[in-house]
């Protein structure tokens, strides 16, 4: 089965490529979704965030508009986040392959942002970077409506440049 990691950052395109590939009836695993239903639905990784930053759990719900805004300007309140999650996703990303080697599937592509800054890639026998000109890469962005240009800024300042992201892929 050959293994095609597909990165790239917030509003680079490459959802847009994913869900194309899965019209093509390709298997995608996307990283993210998958962490937001983590989020909402393991209870022990709900505890963890509530213990870690109790500011975020409202209703017995993790607000995560508030847990963005607090880890994304803070990269240690970030890892410590990521050592939650990640093992979690990680998990899900193995079953999923599993289970396509299982149906003896030829392709799988995985969906993750941070594919090069996790070392995800060691694990793909090909990667494909998504990007845009910097101006196209904002408008994009700012276009979603739900996020502003500081939380942007934020966001990209925790991942790995773009030139170093060519150099990987």
């Amino acid at each position: 089965m050959i293994i095609v990691g597909l990165t790239g950052s917030i509003g680079s395109g490459k959802s847009f490529i994913a869900n194309f590939l899965k019209l093509k009836r390709i298997p995608i695993y996307y990283a993210d979704k998958e962490a937001n239903k983590i989020l909402i639905n393991d209870s022990s990784v709900k505890k963890k965030i509530a213990n870690l930053f109790p500011e975020v759990y409202i209703n017995k719900k993790i607000n995560k508009t508030k847990l963005g805004s607090l880890v994304f300007k803070d990269k240690r309140k970030l890892k410590k986040l990521e050592n939650i999650i990640h093992p979690k996703v990680g998990q899900a990303k193995r079953k999923f392959l599993s289970f396509h080697r299982k149906k003896k599937a030829r392709l799988v592509i995985l969906e993750i942002p941070i594919l090069f800054e996790t070392n995800g890639h060691k694990g793909c026998d090909f990667t494909i970077l998504v990007f845009v000109n910097k101006k196209k890469h904002l408008k994009r962005i700012l276009s979603r409506g739900n996020i502003d240009k500081k939380k942007i800024e934020a966001i990209l300042s925790n991942q790995m440049p773009l030139e170093e992201k060519k150099k990987k892929s």
